[in-house]
């Protein structure tokens, strides 16, 4: 996922500030080698919480995510993977800069194998358990 850095927050693939969605168990890679997440003083690092606008050490969800390189090098990046324990919303945000994020939703996926044999779907693909 391309990451850079507008007035107006971060850019995710072409977008400001999007919503995104992620699904467990799958490992992400946001890339910040692009210039614009360089700033001498205090980079636009980005993390994931709990709560909006909350970069609180109580409030990153540490677990999931883990950072590599300074934003603006050729070698930033940060990996993310959400689990089943990740809450169904959280949300990206600059450690050192306030209102450049946005808001992630988790899906779940419906596995079948996990239901007894009475599940069943009818013609017109409603789902009966």
């Amino acid at each position: 996922v391309s990451v850079k850095v507008s007035t107006n927050g971060f850019i995710i693939n072409g977008q400001v500030r999007p919503a995104i969605t992620l699904t467990p168990n799958v490992t992400y890679l946001f890339y910040q080698g692009h210039i614009s997440n360089y700033n001498s003083i205090l980079p636009h690092q980005m993390v994931f919480t709990r709560n909006r606008g909350n970069v609180s050490s109580s409030s990153l969800l540490t677990d999931i995510y883990s950072i590599n390189g300074t934003p603006g090098n050729s070698d930033s990046y940060v990996l993310v993977k959400p689990t089943s324990q990740t809450p169904g919303v959280f949300y990206y945000e600059c450690l050192n800069h306030p209102n450049m994020g946005g808001v992630i939703y988790v899906t779940t996926t419906l596995n079948l194998t996990n239901f007894a044999a009475t599940t069943s779907i009818n013609r017109s693909g409603s789902l009966y358990l």
